[in-house]
């Protein structure tokens, strides 16, 4: 039966062997990426209107497999990253979500969407500040886009900011008569402002 003073010193006899064997070798390489492989945009693109498909019809794990394989045809397609950052916020993976996101936009540095995707993540986690300077360099980008404009508004209610610039936030998204869902929103919030 062994004691525990023999199991220590097995333990110390066998690093030492597993470190003299390892001390010969080079250290490890390690590589983020693998080999470069081709790029085969027209498989991505195909591959990304498949997983736009499965999210229209709520299956998100589908859409995510639909994206990944078109990033696996192209891992340079941005539109695909900004796709798999829906599905991830879809089920609250935020992190991998941001990931997506930040990687996507250096990748079309005018695209509003995975701007505006950050800027949700952001809001999501209780970051406000953060979330309205992406909403506002997205807005930078294209001042016109309502999405960008409600969640921007949106952030400001949240932070408690009821300022004239919010006001005419809120009025633009209420008056705009476009039937979205951000125009009934904003109504709402100009009453209660009244109230």
């Amino acid at each position: 039966m062994m004691n525990l003073s023999s199991i220590r010193v097995g333990l110390a006899v066998c690093l030492v062997v597993l470190c003299g064997c390892r001390s010969g070798l080079p250290p490890p390489r390690y590589e983020t990426l693998a080999k470069q492989r081709p790029r085969d945009t027209a498989r991505a693109q195909r591959l990304n209107a498949e997983g736009l498909e499965h999210i229209a019809n709520e299956d998100y794990a589908a859409a995510e497999r639909a994206f990944r394989a078109a990033l696996e045809a192209d891992l340079l397609y941005p539109a695909a990253h900004n796709n798999i950052c829906v599905c991830l916020l879809h089920d609250q993976r935020w992190y991998e979500a941001a990931w997506e996101c930040q990687f996507g936009a250096k990748l079309a540095p005018q695209a509003v969407e995975p701007r505006a995707n950050l800027a949700l993540i952001y809001e999501h986690v209780g970051q406000l500040d953060k979330a309205e300077d992406l909403c506002r360099q997205a807005l930078e980008i294209d001042p016109h886009s309502i999405e960008v404009m409600g969640h921007l508004a949106r952030v400001q209610v949240k932070a408690n900011k009821k300022d004239e610039t919010l006001r005419e936030l809120l009025q633009e998204l209420a008056f705009r008569g476009d039937g979205s869902d951000w125009d009934v929103w904003a109504r709402r919030q100009l009453v209660m402002w009244r109230d």
